[in-house]
């Protein structure tokens, strides 16, 4: 049984994706331009945590759970 505190690895990206995709509509709705930018910055950070998890999982053979 797992414990109820870990987090697979196909979890953590569907949350990233998720929480990614509600700051990209945001960033839609947004009317500051400065404000605009702020939020493009945290797509890109949530982007980036992605690469790192596909990284660091290629040395592991891609095993995701």
């Amino acid at each position: 049984m797992r414990d109820r505190n870990t987090t697979t690895v196909a979890e953590l990206e569907a949350i990233i994706q998720a929480r990614a995709e509600h700051i990209r509509r945001q960033i839609e709705a947004e009317h500051s331009v400065s404000h605009r930018f702020y939020l493009a910055g945290r797509v890109l950070n949530l982007e980036n945590c992605l690469a790192l998890i596909d990284t660091a999982l290629k040395g592991y053979g891609d095993e995701s759970d």
